[in-house]
């Protein structure tokens, strides 16, 4: 189905106004007299495929337009709130119009004018379109914490949303996003896609052939949980944390990663009290001379009290990841191997998957140019390939489940091109039509 018409009744900086996004059409409605009026254009000529239309919403700043994406987003979400229930959507199935809104109770009474053939839908949610969200971090309806705990419930609802463009995040917004969607990371959406074709973002540019990857531990992270806290500094022995390392640069590396777990373990409870009396308790032994993995697994014992996670934080899976991990630098470790792209993210080792589900980042590499990785793209080229690799993942998780109404969708990009380079601003559009019609993506 195509959307054609969105009437907004009362909504921010909108009021009794009406939205067509469909140019064979044209939609009036006149709430004083209840009618709606659909006009055939009948000079529209089409510059698109049959099942595509792109339609731009253009105005100054502050006039609504990224309200009218939060309206759109909102009207997929399951709990409509009940003051919006005068608003509602048109859409063209190909044969009929078909007329939803949010709102559970009645529908919204009103003429159809020159017998145009239609239909309210007895599904009064909209939700039967799935609605793709893309915008840059800043405009992101998303960056509203209320807005986006509502939405974040339900997977069609994705707002590909970044904290810091310049790694491959895996951060907590996102990580807590996708537990609760059962959606994969980029990490995962990545290898997905590259696993179909190799070559799918070489239409970006030539080199973006990535087969093969490394994951790193950014274990430098738990500085932010422990630096306001004075019972871990007191722990560490100093009075605050410079730099990016936590602990100075002559510490034994076995003894400086099993430190760094167990801090990582204990930010994971940081605003238990348990915590802060486990954390004076170890003083002791963590800061005893020759520290190695027995001292380390006296101070677990004590911690599984309140995380019950002995059977994770297991001898063997410590001695696992220190024989395949080596120390970068900062608090990083990475893998010594690279890995296929073939071979699965997922560990058999548990400990690990924790560590890279909340501290991960992963590099893809060109195995035809050692010298070229996805680390060293642009800050311009990680944004565009963020988009696709976004976009990529829905094309192919709606055409791998084309019944119902699943294979029918609206991507709302809200200022997604901010931040790219002018050319690459102008080719972004081409590049969506490009790859909904790829040959790998139907």
């Amino acid at each position: 189905m195509e959307l054609v018409y969105l009437w907004v009744e009362d909504y921010k900086n909108i009021k009794k106004q009406g939205f067509n996004f469909s140019p064979r059409f044209d939609c009036k409605y006149d709430e004083d007299t209840k009618e709606l009026t659909i006009d055939k254009n009948e000079d529209y000529v089409s510059i698109f495929p049959d099942n595509i239309n792109i339609t731009a919403i253009v105005g100054e700043n502050g006039s609504g337009k990224s309200t009218i994406s939060e309206v759109l987003a909102t009207f997929s979400f399951q709990e409509y709130h009940s003051s919006y229930k005068k608003d509602f959507l048109v859409f063209f199935n190909g044969k009929k119009f078909v007329f939803k809104q949010g709102f559970t109770g009645e529908p919204v009474s009103f003429n159809i004018k020159n017998n145009t053939a239609f239909e309210y839908s007895k599904q009064n949610k909209s939700r039967t379109i799935d609605i793709i969200y893309f915008s840059n971090d800043v405009a992101s309806i998303f960056n509203n914490p209320n807005f986006a705990y509502r939405l974040q419930y339900y997977h069609h609802i994705d707002a590909y949303y970044q904290e810091n463009k310049n790694l491959m995040t895996n951060n907590k917004y996102n990580t807590n996003r996708e537990k609760l969607n059962k959606l994969e990371i980029f990490n995962k959406r990545l290898q997905n896609i590259l696993l179909k074709d190799e070559k799918i973002l070489t239409h970006i540019s030539d080199r973006f052939i990535f087969d093969s990857y490394k994951r790193e531990l950014h274990l430098y992270e738990i500085g932010a949980y422990i630096v306001s806290n004075k019972d871990f500094m007191d722990l560490l022995g100093v009075e605050k944390i410079t730099g990016n390392t936590v602990f100075k640069d002559n510490i034994d590396l076995g003894e400086r990663f099993l430190k760094l777990l167990i801090l990582f373990r204990l930010s994971n409870h940081f605003f238990d009290n348990e915590s802060n009396e486990i954390v004076k308790s170890i003083k002791d032994e963590f800061n005893q001379k020759d520290f190695n993995i027995e001292n380390c697994m006296n101070i677990f014992d004590k911690i599984s009290k309140i995380d019950k996670k002995e059977n994770i934080y297991t001898q063997d899976n410590i001695k696992n990841i220190l024989e395949t991990f080596d120390y970068l630098k900062n608090e990083i470790w990475i893998e010594k191997d690279k890995k296929i792209i073939s071979d699965d993210f997922k560990s058999s080792n548990e400990l690990l998957n924790l560590l890279f589900q909340e501290i991960n980042r992963t590099n893809f590499f060109n195995s035809q140019d050692l010298n070229y990785n996805y680390f060293t793209l642009s800050s311009g080229e990680r944004e565009y390939v963020s988009i696709f690799v976004a976009l990529i993942h829905h094309l192919l998780r709606i055409s791998e489940n084309s019944s119902g109404t699943n294979n029918e969708f609206i991507l709302l990009f809200d200022e997604a091109e901010l931040g790219l380079h002018p050319n690459w601003q102008k080719r972004l559009i081409k590049d969506i039509v490009y790859l909904t019609f790829a040959p790998k993506t139907k």
